[in-house]
């Protein structure tokens, strides 16, 4: 449990953003999911490290903001937990996109 605590209490946001320093992205398609246009990119973690994920994100092709994300932690935060899977919604709050739905 102390794991956990130590990597929340001095975790660096930039070495777990969505950026290109930390993922490998592959373009997948442009579906309409919900009415909206999207752009799927596959995304794989460059480096194996606590806070990445394997997976998918999904942008919005006209404003690029991100609304999906989904897939699985690369590295489990905790010993008593080996595989972690989510889905992930975010939303548009002014100029600023943050998680609504986990």
């Amino acid at each position: 449990m102390q794991s956990e605590v130590d990597h929340v209490q001095k975790d660096d946001p930039a070495l777990t953003a969505i950026s290109s320093a930390n993922y490998k992205f592959s373009y997948k398609a442009t579906p309409m999911i919900e009415g909206r246009m999207m752009h799927v990119y596959q995304v794989k973690p460059r480096k194996k490290r606590v806070g990445l994920f394997r997976g998918r994100i999904y942008l919005d092709a006209y404003t690029g903001s991100l609304l999906y994300a989904t897939g699985s932690i690369v590295k489990s935060p905790s010993f008593f937990i080996k595989k972690i899977e989510f889905v992930q919604q975010y939303a548009d709050f002014g100029s600023f996109t943050f998680p609504v739905h986990i």
